[in-house]
């Protein structure tokens, strides 16, 4: 499970600069990284066995509506916040161990511009040849894990995008859902088991602010499809929260005790919900020419994972603490959807 670094603080940044512009760049950075790599696809079981037949045209399509929001994120940093960054850049020299500069902190701050402004032409160029892949008749396997390579290579190694990939911010809670997530720890018996709940409930909190960010991505046809790199990273960070809970938590109680039960049952259900998700609901979306059946797919796949990672939490609780109401942190929650599969 990765570790989170606290980035919660607002005096970081200025009002005109927000912790969700950063959120939202690793978010696509870590999507497209996903999306790069054949297991973690919308495919079918079929598909994903015969993936070395399979044309990859539709999803370096997905790639570039990726990239081409990338660059735009960018350039609305590069033309507002620029002092706020050059702080947060600054800020994270320290957290992640890179050599810091002996330049002045204005000259550092002064060459934020420039800096952004290549991370810009860097998505700028990668986007015009995608533009051109996507145009070709069939892009085999190999080839599109080659782009891959290159893309997500040339990403990760820029002095600050490369940040984004390595950390993992943590998704702003408002007062209410910190209190109760307080009130739901303060009541767990074991003390030993705080630290591995909170770093998982923070991981699924993480993952529901992706889907909500997922949600509001589904408005514009134009940008519409792109939501399958938030889904890919989903899957991925799915794997590592089943890994964590499995080796840190799971393995701490006998097998025929309830706690165990009830995080293999919590277990059971994220597998066969992301099953649901990328072998039925998110198959062929890439390539759909219908806009409509597109979204009705899309929404069904975040409704699903949205009303996962609710359930996950509210078992998590209630599996720890009998006097704990898990439900109190979603008082709006729904009943559990069903996919087309069921």
């Amino acid at each position: 499970m990765p570790r989170f670094t606290v980035l919660e603080t607002s005096s970081l940044f200025s009002n005109r600069m927000k912790v969700d512009y950063l959120f939202e760049m690793e978010m696509w950075l870590k999507g497209m990284e996903r999306f790069f790599q054949v297991e973690y696809l919308p495919l079918s079981p079929f598909e994903r066995s015969h993936a070395s037949l399979k044309n990859f045209v539709g999803e370096v399509g997905v790639i570039r509506a990726g990239v081409n929001h990338m660059a735009m994120l960018t350039t609305q940093l590069l033309g507002e916040g620029k002092e706020d960054l050059a702080s947060f850049l600054l800020y994270l020299d320290g957290q992640v161990g890179r050599a810091p500069s002996s330049e002045p902190s204005a000259r550092r701050r002064s060459g934020t511009e420039a800096e952004l402004a290549l991370v810009v032409e860097k998505l700028d160029d990668f986007s015009k040849v995608l533009g051109e892949l996507s145009k070709a008749s069939l892009l085999p396997l190999q080839t599109y894990l080659s782009l891959g390579r290159i893309v997500i290579g040339t990403l990760r190694n820029d002095l600050n995008l490369g940040v984004l990939f390595r950390e993992n911010l943590k998704p702003l809670l408002d007062r209410s859902s910190k209190r109760s997530l307080q009130q739901v720890l303060a009541r767990l018996v074991d003390p030993a088991h705080k630290g591995v709940l909170a770093t998982l409930f923070v991981q699924l909190f993480k993952e529901l602010r992706y889907v909500e960010m997922a949600r509001a991505t589904l408005g514009s046809p134009a940008s519409r499809k792109r939501t399958l790199l938030v889904f890919s990273l989903l899957r991925g960070e799915s794997e590592a929260f089943c890994e964590y809970l499995r080796s840190r938590l799971q393995s701490r109680f006998p097998s025929e005790s309830p706690v165990f039960e009830g995080l293999e049952r919590i277990l059971r259900a994220r597998e066969r919900e992301l099953r649901k998700v990328m072998e039925v609901e998110l198959v062929d979306v890439a390539v759909m020419r219908d806009p409509g059946l597109a979204l009705t797919r899309l929404e069904n796949a975040a409704g699903l994972l949205g009303d996962l990672y609710q359930q996950s939490v509210i078992s998590l609780v209630e599996t720890f603490s009998s006097e704990a109401d898990g439900r109190l942190l979603f008082p709006d929650s729904r009943p559990r959807r069903r996919s087309r599969s069921s």
